[in-house]
């Protein structure tokens, strides 16, 4: 396949996100456990809101198919700072939350800046509301409105859809947040849960495998959530590759590789070697999810599908109805590519960035 890198947009995108601060990041697997930074950065206020944000998502998902009772028992998978698990516990959701990841990520998020967040969040919360009784003609044109929408980003930003406020709104439980953060292997985990979650992890996972431990950690009638990159949005956006051209969607691993030797020659192949294999190669579709996870006892409870605004993206320069504006470049000719590695893709998954599912164990 032939790279246009004489356009603007493949120019652009190319330098969107160096690239070898993606290639060069450990690939969470194995050997490269002890390579994980030293140091660590503590959890600022924006990027709570956006773990909150990920949690009122399953909280939402769970109102809609009548689970809103509290869990006894939930453990997060893939957990990092442990933010959506531990505001799972801050409002009453669920009464015992564990997490586990491949290092602590605790340190990031103490109790207290935890606890900090949160009394920010209750402050800020009604002028937030307050200021939504304004007519949007009327709000956009008021400074004052303007800076509470961007101080409260409640999720249309980065995933167009606006889940149910109510979570934002309850009072805080007290107490610690977290029962135990487990550092290790998840699929040596031993344990029971009736609440099993996993936000912007399973990339990471070969989904058959990790369907198949969630089932043997749930109880009967428990519930797995999960919020996924789905990779055939036309702009990758996992920290597996970056921000990638939504070329990636349409090639095999060695048209990928020859990609970075064309543009970025200098790259370490090692490292881009091995996060090529770490992937899951079957990538899934939201079809794929759903057969895998039944095969496990897991039955499908919902699915929604997420995404930015389709001509502007965040992790990129342009959404997937801006690339199909270019010339030669229409989405027709992308799932026309991409069928070559996916033939049941439809337009509509080049127009997902996100998925979040939930299931059911029978």
């Amino acid at each position: 396949m032939v790279f246009p890198f004489a356009q603007p947009y493949f120019e652009a995108l190319s330098r969107a996100r160096p690239l070898e601060t993606v290639v060069c990041l450990p690939v969470y697997a194995g050997p490269s456990l002890g390579s994980h930074p030293r140091t660590v950065e503590e959890v600022g206020f924006k990027q709570f809101l956006g773990k909150f944000y990920e949690a009122a998502l399953l909280l939402d998902g769970l109102r809609r198919v009548r689970k809103a009772g509290r869990f006894r028992a939930g453990l997060d998978i893939g957990s990092g700072p442990a933010l959506q698990p531990r505001i799972l516990k801050l409002v009453g959701r669920v009464d015992r939350m564990e997490a586990i990841d491949i290092y602590d990520g605790s340190r990031r998020c103490s109790e207290a800046l935890l606890r900090r967040h949160a009394r920010r969040l209750r402050v800020l919360y009604p002028f937030y509301r307050l200021q939504k009784l304004v007519p949007e003609r009327v709000r956009r044109h008021i400074g004052l409105c303007r800076k509470i929408d961007a101080t409260l980003p409640l999720g249309v930003q980065d995933f167009g859809y606006y889940p149910d406020e109510n979570p934002y709104g309850v009072r805080f439980r007290r107490g610690p947040t977290l029962a135990a953060y487990h550092v290790g292997d998840v699929f040596a985990h031993q344990g029971r849960y009736d609440l099993v979650t996993s936000f912007m992890a399973l990339e990471y996972f070969e989904f058959d495998k990790i369907a198949a431990k969630v089932a043997d950690l749930l109880e009967p009638g428990g519930v797995f959530g999960f919020l996924v990159s789905y990779w055939w949005y036309p702009v990758n956006s996992t920290l597996l590759y970056g921000r990638f051209p939504y070329l990636l969607q349409q090639l095999s691993a060695d048209a990928v590789k020859g990609y970075y030797e064309s543009v970025h020659p200098e790259l370490p192949r090692d490292g881009l070697a091995r996060r090529l294999e770490y992937s899951d190669a079957s990538h899934p579709t939201i079809a794929d999810y759903e057969r895998i996870a039944y095969r496990h006892g897991l039955a499908p409870l919902w699915t929604l599908r997420l995404h930015p605004d389709h001509f502007a993206n965040p992790r990129a320069v342009l959404g997937p109805l801006a690339i199909d504006a270019l010339p030669g470049w229409s989405l027709e000719r992308v799932l026309e590519n991409a069928h070559r590695l996916k033939p049941e893709l439809t337009l509509t998954d080049l127009m997902t960035s996100h998925v979040m599912m939930l299931f059911r164990k029978r």
